[in-house]
């Protein structure tokens, strides 16, 4: 009978194992604030080809002199994009929540729009957890979903899960396809700082 009642229970385990989806929250695929500075000035930077030189560090934030992003997340910052959690912190290795990245990608494609003088097309949405989202991410996280920059999972937006890479990815395709509509050749940041014989 025990043997009975193990083989059942570990039956029952393997087809749960084998069921249930891989965890979103690893932290392998998840994106750091720091990580999410970069994207956004990466995809600033595609689009638009402007670049600016990192800026002298000042004491903006006490905690990013290790990020390897450090010069990054100034920019985003000076953008207008990202902002700090308070008491001139930042959190660089801090996993982005999916709210989080709403609306820094909110506050770029605010960014774009007026200066390309653009506007996308609102559809109406019903986000089931609608009352789950912080007030001050409700717009940028309307505005992301209605214009189907970002997606929901069963008419819920998960504002609190962790944003993946491949989200992030996902998103930051759809905003290049929106403002890039010629086929000259475009160059990154890195390529920027060689042409400049710039290293950071």
């Amino acid at each position: 009978m025990y043997k009975k009642i193990i083989s059942i229970v570990t039956v029952i385990f393997l087809t749960l194992i084998s069921i249930i989806p891989v965890n979103a929250e690893d932290n392998d695929c998840m994106v750091t604030r720091a990580e999410l500075a970069n994207e956004v000035m990466n995809v600033c930077e595609y689009i638009t080809q402007e670049f600016s030189l990192p800026m002298e560090e000042r004491p903006v934030f006490k905690d990013i002199q290790k990020s390897p992003f450090r010069f990054r997340i100034l920019q985003a910052h000076v953008k207008g994009f990202m902002s700090g959690v308070g008491d001139e912190k930042f959190m660089p290795e801090q996993n982005v929540s999916k709210c989080q990245a709403a609306v820094s990608l909110y506050r770029l494609m605010q960014y774009l729009n007026t200066k390309y003088d653009c506007k996308q097309e609102e559809e109406s949405i019903d986000i089931s957890d609608y009352n789950l989202i912080p007030d001050w991410g409700t717009e940028a996280v309307v505005f992301m979903v209605s214009t189907k920059l970002m997606s929901l999972t069963d008419d819920k937006f998960y504002p609190d899960n962790s944003i993946s890479r491949a989200e992030l990815d996902e998103v930051t395709e759809k905003i290049k396809n929106i403002f890039v509509t010629d086929s000259g050749k475009r160059i990154d940041f890195q390529e920027f700082l060689k042409n400049t014989n710039k290293n950071i």
